[in-house]
């Protein structure tokens, strides 16, 4: 059998990617291959140990710390997290109901997205973070909190701030205390990357917001990737982590921070920001990962293809397709209905007025 990077060198002509790592993880063997280019202008080549944005991957990381958390202080991931941030009741228009589960399984009912003209007054402050959350829940809910499942990135950002609040330390320390230092990730962090994402031919050269990091700001090395799978296969908060909340339109129930597949026996999330994509797929009853990370549009088809081919190598488990879409046709439905009916929701419960 070809090795490893025989075969991202496959997948990578097949792809038409310029640039990839790929690394595989079977309980305490790990290989990692790298090829390519991390900066098409400076002709700098990509290797094992580059650090490149992972965009969304981030979010199981922030998902498994804010749960850890929570387990740790005893706190139910029902907990209305207003009574966890009383500093931001002046600016808390959203459902007193609004929980930890709400945030990281994409149930929040908040705003699904900031616009570009609000977030460019704030993005890259330093305290851009919490202007954001700030800005989101005096937004209040689009929808109601668990009533359909929405892909986006402020509620995210919420989720990261309440854990360093909650934590003590701020995200960056809470991610350290609860993620970093316990699964061995020294050289995961936010911004730093040593490789260029690249949007067709030109280079992106900015970094990710500050004030929506938590929900995709993170850079690692494959190797970090595959430390943070190997830690928590075997960290109490998987169990919780791993419980179906909702169908996405990813292709996939969804979990806190994960998509779900083959009865919740397989685990993934992907990323893509600035030119870079990235995907990591866990199975951890098998003792199994596989993660990818790429700086070119190639990388979107290269991922599919060799991280789900390796994986399959490995646990003989292969991705579901008909049931990918069945998940995606009842979350739009779900989203959809819920969407046309909440106008009037909110008009049948929203507040009298004094002189009505």
């Amino acid at each position: 059998m070809t090795g490893l990077a025989e075969r991202l060198a496959t997948a990578m002509t097949k792809a038409g990617c310029a640039g990839a790592v790929v690394g595989v993880w079977s309980d305490d063997a790990t290989e990692i291959a790298a090829a390519g280019l991390a900066d098409w202008e400076t002709g700098e080549g990509l290797h094992r140990q580059a650090r490149l944005p992972i965009a969304s991957v981030t979010k199981p990381i922030v998902a498994t710390a804010a749960v850890r958390l929570w387990q740790q202080q005893g706190i139910p991931l029902d907990a209305p997290l207003v009574d966890l941030l009383p500093h931001l009741a002046d600016d808390w228009r959203a459902s007193r109901r609004l929980s930890l589960r709400h945030l990281v399984s994409h149930t929040s009912g908040l705003r699904s997205q900031i616009a570009p003209a609000e977030i460019a007054r704030y993005a890259y402050a330093h305290d851009g973070l919490e202007r954001s959350v700030r800005r989101t829940l005096h937004t209040g809910q689009i929808r109601s909190p668990g009533s359909a499942w929405q892909y986006g990135n402020p509620g995210y950002a919420l989720a990261g701030y309440a854990l360093g609040v909650v934590e003590g330390s701020g995200v960056d320390g809470a991610l350290a205390r609860l993620a970093f230092e316990p699964a061995g990730m020294a050289e995961t962090s936010f911004g730093g990357a040593h490789a260029t994402g690249h949007l067709g031919p030109s280079p992106v050269r900015g970094s990710y917001s500050r004030a929506l990091r938590p929900a995709g700001g993170l850079v690692a090395p494959v190797a970090d990737l595959l430390r943070f799978a190997a830690f928590v296969v075997d960290d109490p908060s998987l169990p919780l982590t791993g419980t179906p909340v909702a169908a996405s339109t990813a292709g996939g129930l969804y979990g806190l921070g994960w998509i779900l597949s083959h009865r919740g026996r397989v685990r993934w999330h992907m990323g893509d920001w600035g030119g870079c994509h990235s995907l990591l797929v866990v199975v951890p009853d098998r003792r199994v990962a596989v993660a990818v990370l790429t700086n070119d549009d190639g990388g979107v088809a290269l991922r599919e293809d060799l991280v789900w081919r390796e994986a399959a190598r490995l646990t003989r488990l292969r991705r579901p397709r008909l049931a990918g879409y069945v998940h995606v046709g009842r979350s739009w439905t779900r989203l959809a209905a819920v969407s046309a009916l909440a106008p009037l929701i909110r008009r049948r419960t929203a507040p009298r007025r004094p002189d009505a």
